[in-house]
């Protein structure tokens, strides 16, 4: 279960870029793209995560394991995390820039993202290069793997995560009604519906 520790800290490095996004950018103009890649990233590690567990049960079963077959698992995982904190990392970036969000947060998700990141080329090396005594060896697991997995992990626990993302707190700045950018856009007339207004006595 070692090997795939990390993958459950992909998980709130995404919910955590949703937030930011979320906690800054008005409603309106709120991505839905974002939310849709939410559920299939957490799809995506849950399938990595199923992949792995699999893959690593069939090798503690013996010598009758299917070595093909656990290899395969066991790349597919890694392939799969790897996408996932790759296309974090690069949303996160470019949301950053397109939406002018805060600087602290990012930084936040990018950090993590470049952990996370570390971990995930390494298990991808070592499941396609099962040769490679230096990729293979305990130092590199230690320092690319273990360490990386903490300095992760401590990020995570520094921080306040609903002062860093309040995204769906109460103290979010925008989380207000459905129907103010429709009040915004007709300041003279009082929003009734989306289709109705009334006008307002000046």
């Amino acid at each position: 279960m070692v090997s795939i520790g990390f993958l459950f800290l992909i998980s709130p490095t995404v919910e955590m870029w949703k937030r930011h996004v979320y906690s800054e950018v008005p409603k309106a103009m709120a991505p839905t793209w974002l939310r849709h890649w939410v559920r299939i990233a957490d799809l995506v590690l849950l399938a990595a995560i199923i992949t792995a567990v699999v893959g690593s049960s069939q090798m503690s079963s013996g010598a009758n394991a299917n070595m093909d077959s656990i290899r395969t698992m066991r790349r597919v995982s890694a392939v799969l995390s790897l996408v996932v904190v790759v296309i974090t990392l690069l949303g996160a970036v470019y949301t950053h820039f397109h939406f002018s969000l805060r600087v602290r947060p990012t930084l936040i998700i990018v950090a993590i993202s470049l952990v996370c990141l570390v971990i995930a080329a390494y298990r991808l090396a070592q499941v396609v290069d099962t040769t490679s005594a230096a990729v293979r060896s305990r130092p590199m697991f230690w320092v690319l793997q273990i360490t990386m997995e903490v300095v992760a992990l401590g990020i995570i626990l520094a921080i306040n995560i609903n002062d860093e993302f309040p995204a769906g707190q109460p103290s979010s700045p925008y989380d207000t009604p459905a129907n103010e950018p429709l009040q915004a856009q007709y300041p003279l007339y009082e929003v009734r519906s989306e289709q109705q207004y009334k006008p307002v006595q000046v």
